[in-house]
């Protein structure tokens, strides 16, 4: 299957994904649909481009501040 995935197509869509944060590093996790393709790739050293699109950003919202009594 990764192997035909890659001779017909050069772009895959991983559809919406978000930035997940462990420990000191910041990961993308990628569509298990696809686990063959990664491990493929994987196996084989690939040299990939990777093109990151923001769909959509959201503000980050201020804590509200207390007043001391």
């Amino acid at each position: 299957m990764a192997t035909q995935l890659i001779t017909q197509v050069r772009t895959i869509p991983v559809s919406k994904r978000r930035i997940t944060r462990i420990g000191s590093r910041y990961l993308i996790q990628l569509p298990m649909q696809l686990n063959d393709l990664w491990a493929y790739l994987h196996e084989n050293h690939a040299v990939l481009n990777l093109v990151i699109e923001v769909a959509e950003l959201k503000p980050r919202k201020e804590p509200k501040q207390v007043n001391p009594p």
